[in-house]
């Protein structure tokens, strides 16, 4: 087992703890656990196990696909947006182990915290986020047993609870979602080592080696409805007077 938490890992627990303590909660962080489950918080006297789950790139391509990014080359990767496959996916195979959780920990309670990397999280008056509705409709379509699934943006300081034992989902009519509908985005992500270098005048700038732009990994959706033809879509994409209007997977026929 490990001996500490990970960046990921620590900025989800403290913004969890954050949260509920502007709600009046008092809270405290049991730090003798770090792993398995990754944290206990005492929230007004009763301990919680955290659980988390983190979905960035990187995390997402290791995890889903089994692909290892390493670091040197500059990589282009082409990578589905599935954010109802990638928590239904980690629920189900975190499920096993809560009862493990909550013996170790002495809790009476489970949480499962995602740490969405930078996607949009938002939920109010007007309709949720298409990132808030994936991942509602992952929790409802796995076999959840935590008590409690949050989402967290690092960036925005946001943290949503999707689902809980005692209130349900943060979206009404949960049964008659459908997600996705007819695409799912792909995301063009670029990774590699960049060189500093003086642009003139003192002005700071980086330098890649366009030589390895070439070097490109393709994923198909996780989800088996849905597929993409890169080379196609590639082309219409580089034809595209709109580029920012993105790539798509579709449903079969």
């Amino acid at each position: 087992m490990r001996s500490s938490r990970t960046k990921s890992e620590e900025a989800s627990i403290k913004l969890l703890s954050e949260m509920l303590l502007s709600k009046g909660k008092i809270v405290s962080i049991d730090d003798e656990i770090v792993d398995k489950p990754d944290a206990v918080l005492v929230v007004d006297g009763k301990r919680v196990a955290v659980e988390c789950t983190i979905f960035t790139p990187q995390n997402v391509m290791l995890n889903y696909f089994g692909f290892e990014w390493i670091e040197g080359r500059f990589r282009r990767f082409y990578l589905p947006q599935e954010p109802h496959m990638w928590i239904r996916k980690s629920i189900n195979r975190k499920s096993y182990s809560i009862d493990e959780y909550k013996i170790r920990s002495s809790s009476e309670e489970v949480w499962l915290i995602a740490h969405a990397g930078f996607m949009s999280l938002k939920v109010g008056e007007l309709e949720p986020s298409w990132e808030v509705c994936g991942f509602a409709a992952g929790v409802r379509d796995s076999d959840c047993h935590f008590d409690r699934v949050y989402v967290i943006n690092e960036l925005e300081k946001n943290i949503v609870c999707i689902y809980s034992k005692e209130r349900g989902y943060c979206i009404k009519d949960i049964d008659s979602l459908i997600f996705p509908e007819d695409t799912i985005p792909i995301e063009i992500i670029s990774f590699g080592r960049v060189k500093a270098v003086d642009l003139g005048g003192g002005k700071p700038g980086i330098r890649i080696n366009v030589n390895d732009m070439h070097d490109q990994v393709f994923f198909q959706p996780l989800d088996g409805r849905y597929s993409i033809d890169y080379e196609k879509e590639i082309r219409k994409y580089n034809l595209s007077k709109s580029p920012k209007k993105g790539m798509f997977a579709t449903r079969k026929a």
